[in-house]
């Protein structure tokens, strides 16, 4: 699964996911100080742009399950609760 957070370095390229991949979005996060002015919108619209140019046909999106303000922002941009539960599993260092 491709995730957007694999490209580290902003001045390294990311290499295209494969067509049939999700891309996984985590962590979209606007300061407080600059919510309300259209940001986060043109971020996941930007990302959603970029996404097909790239020929992903599907994001998921991780979100905290009790930010209700996010889960109401991304319902407003056509984003939809799913069935699917993330898991995760820390390694030892």
């Amino acid at each position: 699964m491709a995730r957007s957070s694999a490209c580290a370095p902003a001045s390294s390229p990311c290499p295209p996911p494969r067509a049939a991949q999700p891309l996984l979005v985590e962590d979209v996060v606007v300061l407080p100080d600059w919510h309300g002015r259209g940001i986060g919108r043109r971020l996941m619209e930007s990302l959603g742009a970029w996404a097909g140019e790239q020929r992903v046909r599907r994001l998921q999106l991780l979100a905290d399950r009790n930010n209700g303000p996010a889960l109401d922002f991304y319902s407003k941009l056509g984003w939809q609760t799913t069935e699917l539960i993330c898991l995760r599993k820390r390694l030892p260092r």
